[in-house]
């Protein structure tokens, strides 16, 4: 492939993340936001199918052990986020939200959970 045309095609990617929001926070000094675009792959490797299935497999027992974390958060996720959250605004806010809908105590039938699941080869 020609340098030129590729070196085009990453620009063109690149901003692309930028336009669209798919950016992600540096760790920068406290009050110095820098923000990058987030990992992405113009070429991604093809993922074998015996994996795929496996992690296909593997998803109902996933979603039941984040269904069960998530069913508690005071003992599971802000223990476990506490540290974090002291240096991440964006965490730190997340928890004070949820810790504030939660003291609420309403009953739910349907939940909504942000997840990022990343199934890595290795």
């Amino acid at each position: 492939m020609d340098s030129n045309l590729l070196e085009r095609i990453k620009i063109d990617a690149i901003e692309t993340c930028a336009t669209t929001g798919i950016m992600v926070k540096k760790n920068t000094e406290k009050g110095h936001p820098e923000y990058i675009h987030a990992p992405i792959s113009l070429f991604p490797l093809v993922y074998p199918a015996d994996l795929l299935q496996k992690a296909l497999e593997m998803q109902p027992d996933l979603g039941k052990l984040v269904g069960s974390i998530i069913a508690n958060p005071q003992q599971h996720i802000y223990s476990l986020l506490k540290n974090f959250s002291v240096h991440d605004f964006f965490m730190s806010r997340l928890i004070e939200i949820s810790g504030k809908f939660n003291a609420l105590k309403l009953k739910q039938d349907i939940h909504m959970c942000i997840l990022r699941s990343d199934y890595m080869i290795d």
